[in-house]
């Protein structure tokens, strides 16, 4: 899928890894990890490998908690509404 600047991904390896939706535009490569339904997300294998493989900007884990809050350096934890209201800024 695509818009204009912007082209829009699903990415999986075999090993399991993925990410829901992978934004690419001329400037940046950003992640958004599937919907975790844990109040407190944790780093996954999955996300390590997205981050590496891809050479990620950022990486965006939704949950179902209202707070926003930096997992590590490249990733970033908010709620569904405030992730699409990012991803409509990129």
């Amino acid at each position: 899928m695509s818009a204009p600047g912007r082209q829009f991904y699903f990415w999986s390896t075999h090993g399991g890894a993925e990410l829901d939706l992978l934004l690419v535009n001329s400037r940046k490569r950003i992640g958004f990890e599937e919907v975790k339904y844990n109040e407190s997300p944790k780093m996954t294998e999955s996300m390590k490998s997205s981050l590496q493989s891809l050479k990620l900007d950022k990486l965006f884990v939704i949950y179902p908690g209202t707070e926003s809050f930096q997992l590590e350096k490249r990733v970033h934890v908010m709620s569904l509404g405030e992730a699409l209201l990012h991803a409509l800024k990129i």
